[in-house]
């Protein structure tokens, strides 16, 4: 309860410096522009997408961008793989995403409540932050979800002995 109440008065503080800022294009403004043109991407080219690491070149050539701007990407985990990738990544990420749900549940009934948990609220985070932003470029979030993975695909051998209670 203390960390979500510092984390809600740190976001209102946020929201009350951006809304002071008075930008000319907004956040969203520049989202939709993003996904037009990573839609656009993916229909050019719907079975491979135009190639991974792509979308910012071509993101540059529409003349969408304000100099000095940094867009790496679409802002959407979802239209970002298919502008790259197309149908193929957007199946891969879709088996990524079913082999995640699998091992969530298959550690839930193997009594692993916290390792299921963690998989789950890491599953729902990805999947919500992902219709708003693209968020595999950043190391923190790329080590956070292989961690988690390996917590959930972690299986102990049926023959490993039970851990010793002796002082050795």
């Amino acid at each position: 309860v203390p960390a979500g109440l510092v984390l809600a008065v740190l976001a209102g503080l946020q929201l009350v410096r951006r809304l002071n800022r008075q930008l000319e294009v907004t956040s969203l403004d520049q989202r939709l522009d993003l996904w037009r043109v990573a839609t656009e991407m993916f229909a050019q080219r719907p079975l491979v997408g135009v190639g991974p690491g792509s979308f910012k070149e071509i993101y540059f050539q529409t003349g969408l961008v304000v100099p000095g701007e940094t867009l790496q990407h679409a802002h959407n985990l979802y239209l970002h793989v298919a502008a790259e990738t197309g149908l193929i990544g957007l199946l891969a990420l879709g088996w990524l995403a079913l082999a995640g749900v699998l091992a969530t549940a298959a550690a839930w009934r193997r009594g692993e409540r916290r390792n299921a948990a963690a998989g789950a609220a890491l599953f729902v985070m990805l999947a919500v932050h992902g219709t708003l932003d693209y968020v595999y470029w950043i190391p923190s979030v790329v080590l956070l979800t292989l961690w988690t993975a390996r917590v959930l695909f972690h299986e102990e051998p049926a023959d490993r002995p039970a851990p010793s209670s002796r002082a050795g």
